[in-house]
């Protein structure tokens, strides 16, 4: 349904004109009129019309004026002119504003009907072939957007092997912001609860709310991109917005842990207070190269399943767990906090019952004992945990030799760490690295 604007400054034939042409059965959901081109200027600013019947020859400014002043404004409605006049130079006029009919006085009622039936069928014309563009351009779309989601699942496997030159031009084709010569961070992004401001069945708007915020919070330092791996959750890979070098100019910190893990925890925070959503995140605060990707998200995917709870921030690169808390900590709280930050940041070093003590001036028996009564587990064992924890990061990485991982997690005898690891994961270091990059 179209609209319709009459001008012309004789009022016995606007009004002639309109209700002939409302008598008629054409598609038109309003009729309007005016008496001069400035009034008609009014109303075309006000509401923009689709067809335009006017004379040329008006008091003050002519239709030729007004068609002029539609062009200039963008308005891409039909001009239709009804007039007295057979000049040349208005004709020629008339065919520079792309006028679509140009009918001398007196024309017959069906003469009028006629153009008015052609140039609905040109409207008609173009808004189809508007809508066709506009199905192609969802549908390439929603293609591109499919296979933007393929290639980045894709590269989340362990498997991955396609070369540098070759993954960098299908990030570039298919308009990535990451770039293949620079290390990425994974994220995982869980979806623990619907909140109170959304029902169960919510499922999709709640995964669009939370992934539009958290890329828009990550969005002001990193560029990053997203892929769904299940109904509540996602990976994200990140780079840094800008280089080292560029960061420094700009006197902006460069990627740091603890950087990386204040604008984690902002995200989720501000992810609870606008949605009312628990979620919880499992990032790396350092990055990985792209062969080690695959490897990387699967042992945190592994890590992330284990874990119950609501809203939990891990950090995969040290392993450090923290949820939400309520109230304050008590000193023992802290000190045992304390304790699993030292042993986490020295597994290399020597970790026994007797130098902890030392090292944080108490009786070994009490912090045994308080250790136990804190966390619900022997300190010697999760001792060997978060060793052996460490070592299956450090197998990820690429060219790391078993040896080398074992000394790196304090074990200076590569048989008896690759007992311990066994005796830990089921298998031995060297059949996990195969088992992970596979």
């Amino acid at each position: 349904m179209y609209k319709l604007l009459i001008v012309d400054d004789e009022p016995s034939i606007v009004e002639g004109l309109a209700e002939m042409i409302a008598a008629q059965e054409l598609p038109l959901k309003e009729i309007r009129f005016a008496y001069s081109a400035a009034e008609a200027q009014q109303y075309i600013e006000r509401s923009p019309f689709d067809i335009v019947l006017a004379d040329i020859r008006m008091p003050q400014a002519t239709g030729l004026d007004l068609t002029a002043s539609i062009r200039a404004a963008g308005w891409n409605c039909k001009v239709i002119f009804l007039t007295g006049y057979s000049d040349f130079e208005y004709s020629k006029r008339a065919l520079q504003l792309g006028v679509s009919d140009y009918l001398l006085k007196p024309a017959d009622d069906e003469e009028v009907v006629a153009s008015l039936r052609k140039v609905i069928g040109e409207l008609d014309r173009q808004l189809e072939e508007m809508m066709a563009m506009e199905k192609a351009r969802l549908k390439l779309q929603a293609s591109n957007s499919q296979l933007r989601q393929q290639i980045l699942t894709d590269l989340l496997q362990p498997s991955r092997s396609a070369s540098g030159a070759s993954l960098q031009a299908t990030l570039q084709l298919l308009e990535l912001s990451l770039e293949y010569g620079k290390d990425v961070y994974p994220a995982l992004v869980r979806i623990d609860d619907s909140g109170g401001r959304f029902s169960s069945g919510d499922t999709t708007l709640i995964r669009f709310a939370v992934h539009n915020l958290a890329e828009e919070m990550l969005g002001q330092a990193f560029k990053v991109e997203s892929v769904h791996l299940a109904a509540n959750l996602s990976a994200m890979l990140l780079q840094p917005a800008t280089d080292s070098e560029q960061a420094q100019d700009q006197g902006q910190p460069e990627p740091g842990q603890g950087r990386i893990a204040y604008i984690m925890e902002n995200a989720q925070n501000t992810i609870y207070r606008l949605l009312g959503i628990h979620i919880s995140i499992l990032f790396r605060s350092l990055p990985v190269r792209w062969s080690e990707l695959g490897p990387n998200v699967r042992l945190m995917n592994d890590d992330l399943q284990r874990l119950a709870g609501k809203g939990l921030l891990i950090d995969a690169a040290e392993q450090t767990e923290r949820p939400y808390r309520a109230g304050e900590e008590t000193g023992a709280s802290v000190l045992i906090e304390q304790l699993k930050l030292y042993i986490g940041q020295h597994l290399s070093e020597d970790l026994s019952l007797d130098q902890l003590s030392r090292r944080f001036h108490v009786n070994p028996t009490y912090l045994s004992r308080l250790f136990k009564q804190t966390t619900s587990e022997v300190l010697s064992l999760y001792i060997t945990k978060e060793k052996m924890n460490a070592a299956r990061r450090l197998l990820l990485q690429d060219g790391m030799k078993v040896g080398d991982a074992a000394k790196r997690v304090g074990y200076n005898n590569p048989n008896y760490f690759a007992k311990v690891f066994r005796s830990t994961f089921g298998m031995s270091p060297q059949e996990y690295k195969v088992r992970m990059f596979l």
